[in-house]
């Protein structure tokens, strides 16, 4: 893993590229690492440029909020983090009712179940 003015590079033992954050909007000065494990690049003014949080994946921790449409998903497997069978995401009527209930789509061999 690399940290450079151009944002986050992860690569494995060759050199090939498997995640970075996307293009960012200017230079990265700072990384931070708040209390709640929120991950932030910051540019010279301390203005946010991306955050962890904002990018959930398979994880989420205590005081983390999903916005409307974020998904988490399992990876295919250690060595192949694209999205995997498992998925939680939040649609809009979860984000407005009283009580937010979360659908969990679960594919397992073709099957769709809820």
């Amino acid at each position: 893993m690399s940290l450079t003015n151009n944002g986050i590079l992860i690569t494995d033992q060759n050199g090939n590229s498997k995640w970075s954050t996307l293009p960012l909007q200017s230079l990265v000065s700072v990384l931070q690492l708040t209390e709640s494990g929120n991950l932030i690049l910051l540019d010279h003014f301390n203005g946010a440029l991306w955050e962890s949080f904002s990018y959930p994946t398979d994880t989420i921790v205590i005081g983390q909020k999903l916005h409307v449409g974020a998904l988490l998903s399992s990876s295919v497997s250690s060595g192949d983090l694209s999205i995997g069978d498992y998925r939680l995401s939040l649609s809009a009527s979860d984000a407005f009712s009283d009580v937010a209930e979360y659908d969990i789509l679960e594919t397992i061999d073709g099957y769709h179940g809820v």
